[in-house]
């Protein structure tokens, strides 16, 4: 089974107008609704193509009562964790350009954050867990750390799709898996990443320090992927990007899907840049149809030198 563990939900607020005017009133042409979070996004990647997930998520107020509500509804069976603070409301704005404002994170109690370790404890060893999302304030940094130490104390494979001292320390703790974009990693070396040759670098470094696999998803040049001591790389397709949202939680969704089915990581490696593109070609998750279509075509190529 896989289960992911989103700590900082929303409510994501979908709004389209044809300009955005700052300091005046602006009216939406179309909305909609959607629970937001990088766990739940992961979720519903899986979920659409058959994939058993449970989802474990923590909700307050009465936007915390909408997303569970809409969980349930939707045959999720989330695990709810309860919060006094409320859940928070992202507005993406589409116009002339793509702007996003995030809501603050609801504040986590210890006895919060010692009811998510509980409910980790309570997954059986030889699951899988994805841990997706940004930690929210009110957490030590070496929060999902912690999570990774306790799950492969129990047998449990970890995912970790996060950025900043949340990433650099739960790397170092030992996940089976993180899935970085460029900024997110070069961040936690002080570094940039101008090409390949560095992109693989600090990829291979970060194996070295201490993730199992590392998927380095980069827009649209080439993704890499290692597992330390071998390295591929694969030329994600061309086409028209209508959405950016979800699509890295889509990567992560495609890699865990072929791994359920039993394909070597490489081979996972290319699920995941099939899924991660199909989302971003439309409005909304990209289907298992779409990414088995882009995939046919996506081509892979394992490094015959390591870059030190």
């Amino acid at each position: 089974m896989i289960w992911t563990l989103t700590l900082n939900p929303s409510i994501d607020h979908f709004t389209e107008l044809e300009d955005l005017q700052p300091g005046t009133t602006n009216r939406a042409q179309r909305q909609r609704y959607l629970p937001g979070g990088k766990g739940i996004n992961v979720s519903t990647v899986l979920k659409n193509a058959g994939i058993p997930v449970r989802t474990i998520v923590c909700l307050g107020g009465f936007t915390g009562d909408y997303i569970q509500s809409y969980l349930e509804n939707e045959g999720y069976q989330p695990v709810v964790i309860p919060l006094d603070d409320t859940t928070r409301i992202n507005m993406k704005i589409h116009a002339a350009e793509e702007t996003e404002v995030n809501g603050a994170a609801p504040a986590f109690t210890e006895a919060d954050a010692a009811a998510v370790l509980n409910t980790v404890e309570q997954i059986p060893a030889g699951d899988v867990l994805v841990l997706s999302g940004s930690l929210p304030d009110t957490l030590s940094t070496d929060f999902y750390a912690g999570i990774i130490a306790r799950a492969r104390n129990k047998g449990i494979q970890t995912v970790l799709d996060t950025s900043g001292e949340a990433l650099r320390k739960g790397m170092e703790a030992g996940p089976y898996l993180i899935k970085p974009n460029e900024e997110e990693l070069a961040a936690i070396y002080g570094e940039s990443i101008d090409g390949m040759t560095e992109a693989v670098r600090l990829a291979q470094r970060a194996a070295a320090d201490g993730a199992s696999h590392v998927l380095l998803s980069r827009g649209g040049d080439p993704s890499v992927f290692t597992d330390g001591s071998s390295t591929w790389t694969a030329v994600p397709p061309e086409g028209t990007v209508v959405n950016t949202v979800g699509a890295g939680d889509s990567t992560a969704a495609g890699f865990l899907a072929a791994s359920a089915a039993g394909l070597p990581p490489e081979e996972a490696f290319l699920s995941g840049i099939a899924y991660g593109s199909a989302t971003a070609f439309t409005e909304g998750f990209g289907s298992p149809e779409a990414a088995a279509a882009i995939q046919k075509n996506l081509i892979m190529t394992k490094l015959e030198e390591e870059i030190g």
